[in-house]
């Protein structure tokens, strides 16, 4: 079963778990999984259906485009890499 690496926002409707097993086989659907699951877990990914700019997902450890419709092993590692800003 595909992982879901969190965020530390994430992390919070997770009862504070680092990472969580998940169904799908592709991304979106394992992201609804999650959502399903702990409520509130993607709120800070999306905008509409599509990902917020900025977010950008690796799995195992490869960022990938299109990153929503990409098809998932049961050993994949998905990883949520969340803007960074500061000066």
């Amino acid at each position: 079963m595909p992982v879901l690496f969190l965020t530390t926002r994430m992390r919070r409707c997770a009862g504070g778990a680092e990472r969580v097993a998940v169904e799908g086989r592709t991304v979106r659907a394992a992201l609804e999984e999650a959502e399903r699951r702990h409520p509130g877990i993607t709120e800070d990914l999306f905008e509409g259906s599509d990902l917020r700019a900025g977010i950008t997902i690796a799995i195992d450890d490869t960022i990938v485009d299109a990153p929503l419709s990409r098809a998932l092993e049961a050993s994949s590692e998905i990883y949520i890499v969340p803007a960074m800003s500061g000066g």
